[in-house]
């Protein structure tokens, strides 16, 4: 996710997944076309969702660490019922 945010391209091109995806169906011709138009749905809204996190979350830095913030986060994360130990 570093690498995709320093480079400001989406997480997986979607020329790219659809040929992945076509491949996938020359390989398995015995499935229906609907597990192909699934696949194609979740990457597409499992990673578009992954692209607006980050953008929401602002950029990543994963040198930096700080465990009075870590620990603020995983407290917010418990008050709304998030995070489960």
């Amino acid at each position: 996710m570093w690498k995709r945010q320093r480079s400001e391209a989406a997480l997986c091109d979607p020329v790219l997944r659809e040929v992945g995806i076509e491949m996938l169906a020359e390989a398995y011709p015995e499935e229906p076309a609907e597990t192909w138009n699934l696949l194609r749905t979740v990457l597409t809204e499992g990673l578009g969702s992954l692209d607006q996190r980050l953008q929401v979350s602002g950029p990543l830095q994963p040198n930096r660490f700080d465990l009075a913030e870590t620990n603020e986060r995983l407290t917010q994360l418990q008050r709304h019922g998030r995070f489960q130990q």
